[in-house]
């Protein structure tokens, strides 16, 4: 039996997995260290990546879904790089400026694959995430809210576009 992965399924498990990473990293993070989250990003992050692999394969045409592993790969890469010492960032609060800055620039060359009503989603998510980035990094007051912020506006475009066409 052949599993047939579609671009539902591919974009479902993308945004429900960010909203989910972002919404349990939130009442995770005042009892977990740096190093526990990142770990969990990891895991929770290998699924999309796992499901846009197959996809890919089954739709040879389609390279969509590298755009989404090159920034997972970035992001989780910082993490690490913060946690070993490598990458030196003064604060948490200029690093989180990373989450939002790597989500907009995937939103914006996603924007570039599709037409219409999509195009517009991409484009509104790409603006309103490079807006949060800059608000964080003059505004850190925000932290305990970017979380929730993170999750809707980075998970809901995603899990809207998987049920837009159907």
């Amino acid at each position: 039996m052949v599993f047939e992965i579609e671009e539902r399924a591919v974009l479902t498990v993308w945004g429900f997995s960010v909203a989910t990473g972002w919404i349990v990293s939130y009442f995770l993070h005042p009892y977990f260290e740096a190093l526990s989250l990142v770990a969990f990003w990891s895991v929770v992050m290998s699924w999309p990546v796992i499901v846009s692999i197959k996809w890919m394969a089954q739709n040879s045409g389609s390279s969509l879904p590298v755009t989404w592993i090159l920034t997972t790969a970035i992001a989780l890469g910082m993490g690490v790089a913060v946690l070993q010492g490598y990458l030196t960032i003064p604060d948490i609060e200029s690093y989180a400026v990373f989450w939002f800055f790597l989500p907009a620039s995937a939103f914006a060359v996603t924007s570039y694959y599709f037409e219409g009503l999509l195009k517009h989603l991409y484009v509104s998510a790409a603006v309103i995430n490079f807006m949060l980035a800059g608000i964080m990094l003059f505004q850190s007051s925000i932290m305990d809210q970017y979380y929730l912020l993170a999750a809707i506006f980075q998970g809901l475009p995603l899990i809207y576009h998987a049920y837009y066409e159907f």
